[in-house]
């Protein structure tokens, strides 16, 4: 009997646990086992799970526009999974009547209380949209009463004219998923090729035609035959299935997650006519280049810029420069007087005209004009289209036109050959912006294209100089450090806050200081010598038994190592090379001596150099400390090594040095 007695328990455990798992993949169909869930077994330390993720395109009778379904459905396991109950649907318009239409949002907060589930549906008023740029808008909400158990659902229909780029589908999140279908119903008369990154297999994949009969054009029936100037047909429809994929863990120092997370990436390659016959859409990079030369918001484009550089080139005094002096001229010219509306573009949208009297131009528009500009004044310049580095990386294996994003410039000058960008002025004339920093472009030329790297290898450094005066009595140090900045550094410092002194305060309370009273600024407006900031103000004493404890740099250095992973499978890029260097003084206050003096630490090899020394001179401490990473970007099997430079970094660049009463 006890035998017994234990095998029904042990069956009625193993049925209420299937039971548990059986997840309902429809819409609005909850119950139990999604609200009784309370971690996901593969991943207990996720703070949300995706339940599903259901996608479907279908092309519409009649005008054949491409509509997309998605439903997904989360549910949130802690309170620091909050942000995933705001949503953003994002949609195109391309400036010349076309555009996407977000329709039929649904979205289901669900809560269980005192063993009943309860449902709260999305009010129509809580959904607005937002303008992203001239191009870009999305519709965007929140799910009302979410807190933790909660299960949140949303579905929402889109509407796209534009044929040539199949809504992709993305299987992987930066939550974990359970179950993710993408399922595309495709018509006789566009033909598609897709990319699947970052997936070997399928767990389900599945090719069928559809039962349901369509027509194109007049068709009829009479005595048995077909009648008319049309033709009836199927879809056949194309199913892929992925189950529990794992989180995507963003670690930091990489391009765009697009890069490497699992998804389906689709682009039109054929469009087969329903009268007979057949174009090619996109086969080669010669054929896109040919295009893009063809196209009046880009190639043609270019030449309407070299009628309107005249004038301009007439009030430059170009007579007695090189080529490569003129190209710095005119690169300068446009940074100086066309503002950048920080819109990446690979077209034109508005006429070189426009573009002139307003001032103000997207980056495909102030490229092109640059490049008319260019050839106006006889310098050889080419477009450069690429990706940024938000936008993903280029597989140079396809030529999808939706890769790139972006136009940059390619100067030929002197025998020298350099890329440039109008956007704005924060590097040198002859160096691309850091979103530009995505390994290679696209050279459009008419005799051949070409691909150009744009890593950048060239060191960008930054020195930092600490003064430190401690106060035993008032626990506060006085603090001044002096910092100098070239290139992408100093870009990084210009771009982020805009030389200005409140924007600068606040960006030095989070590296130390406990209050800024003064920052001055110098060089903002070149890039031929390092740009300086100045800043002064005072931090806190630590004391711990009855030392008071002083870090040489304050916050400035790297305080935590992004690099969590044991291995890593997708590059280490670091945007550009660089060399960081810090100095210290600290004035050892009177009575007081320093417990003693951390050791220092040295290593140089052919990945980095890391070197920090410590001294003590009469009545101040002298810290020195620097390190390089010699390259943009470093190999995956180089990722331990990288790893371990960064421990060491915030490790011995954070050590605080105590001091003691002498007695």
């Amino acid at each position: 009997m006890k035998r017994l007695l234990f095998l029904a328990v042990f069956l009625f455990t193993i049925v209420i646990s299937g039971k548990s798992q059986e997840l309902s993949k429809r819409f609005s169909v909850i119950g139990s086992p999604e609200m009784d869930l309370e971690f996901y077994e593969k991943d207990p330390e996720a703070d949300a799970v995706v339940l599903f993720n259901v996608g479907h395109s279908v092309f519409l009778d009649g005008n054949y526009n491409i509509e997309f379904t998605e439903i997904k459905r989360i549910k949130i396991f802690k309170a620091s999974a909050m942000h995933y109950a705001e949503i953003s649907i994002p949609y195109y318009v391309d400036g010349y009547g076309k555009t996407e239409i977000v329709r039929s949002i649904e979205a289901y907060t669900y809560n269980e209380e005192n063993g009943v589930i309860t449902t709260k549906e999305l009010s129509k008023k809580a959904i607005y949209e937002e303008t992203i740029n001239d191009r870009w808008k999305v519709m965007k909400f929140a799910f009302p009463d979410v807190k933790e158990g909660s299960v949140i659902e949303y579905k929402y229909v889109l509407e796209t004219p534009f044929r040539s780029k199949m809504p992709d589908w993305t299987f992987q999140d930066e939550i974990p998923t359970i179950y993710s279908e993408y399922k595309v119903n495709m018509i006789p008369f566009y033909e598609y090729v897709f990319i699947a990154q970052g997936i070997k297999k399928f767990d389900y994949q599945n090719s069928e035609v559809g039962r349901v009969e369509r027509k194109y054009g007049n068709v009829s029936e009479a005595y048995g035959q077909t009648m008319g100037n049309g033709f009836k047909f199927k879809d056949v429809i194309h199913t892929y299935v992925m189950k529990d994929v794992p989180a995507f863990k963003d670690e930091g120092f990489i391009t765009s997650k697009n890069d490497y997370i699992m998804k389906l990436d689709f682009q039109l390659a054929k469009f087969h006519r329903p009268t007979g016959g057949s174009e090619e859409i996109i086969s080669t990079w010669p054929k896109l280049t040919e295009e893009l030369l063809d196209n009046d918001n880009f190639g043609k484009y270019v030449k309407k810029a070299q009628k309107q550089a005249k004038d301009i080139l007439e009030d430059l005094n170009l007579a007695g420069k090189t080529d490569k002096q003129k190209a710095k001229v005119l690169v300068d010219y446009v940074r100086q007087h066309i503002n950048w509306n920080k819109t990446f573009t690979e077209y034109a949208y508005h006429s070189p005209k426009e573009l002139l009297e307003t001032r103000s131009g997207t980056s495909g528009e102030i490229n092109l004009f640059l490049i008319g500009l260019l050839r106006q004044a006889g310098i050889t310049a080419s477009p450069v289209i690429l990706s940024t580095r938000s936008h993903g990386k280029i597989a140079a294996d396809y030529p999808f036109d939706h890769f790139f994003n972006y136009t940059a410039v390619l100067v030929e000058a002197d025998d020298n050959m350099f890329l440039a960008d109008g956007t704005q002025s924060f590097v040198s004339y002859d160096k691309l912006p850091i979103w530009c920093l995505n390994e290679k472009g696209l050279v459009i030329r008419e005799d051949k294209p070409f691909w150009v790297s744009l890593e950048n290898n060239a060191p960008s450094f930054l020195s930092a100089q600490f003064t430190i005066i401690p106060n035993v009595e008032t626990l506060k140090s006085e603090c001044s450090v002096n910092l100098q900045a070239n290139e992408y550094e100093a870009f990084n410092y210009k771009f982020s806050y805009d030389d200005d002194e409140s924007k600068l305060k606040d960006a030095f309370l989070d590296k130390g200081f406990k209050n800024v009273d003064e920052v001055s600024t110098m060089n903002y407006d070149r890039n031929d010598i390092p740009y300086t900031m100045v800043v002064k103000g005072n931090s806190d004493v630590d004391v711990i038994a009855s030392r008071i404890v002083v870090k040489p740099f304050l916050e400035m250095p790297i305080q935590r190592n992004r690099l969590q992973q044991k291995t890593r499978t997708y590059p280490v890029d670091m945007e550009y090379a660089k060399v960081i260097k810090y100095s210290s003084s600290i004035q050892i206050p009177d009575g007081y001596q320093p417990v003693s003096l951390p050791e220092g630490y040295n290593v140089v090899d052919d990945l980095a150099l890391v070197n920090i020394t410590y001294k003590q001179d009469g009545n101040q401490v002298f810290t020195e400390a620097s390190y390089s990473f010699k390259k943009a970007v470093y190999e995956s099997h180089e990722y331990p090594r990288i790893k371990f430079y960064y421990d060491q970094i915030v490790k011995t660049f954070n050590q605080a040095i105590a001091f003691e009463k002498v007695n």
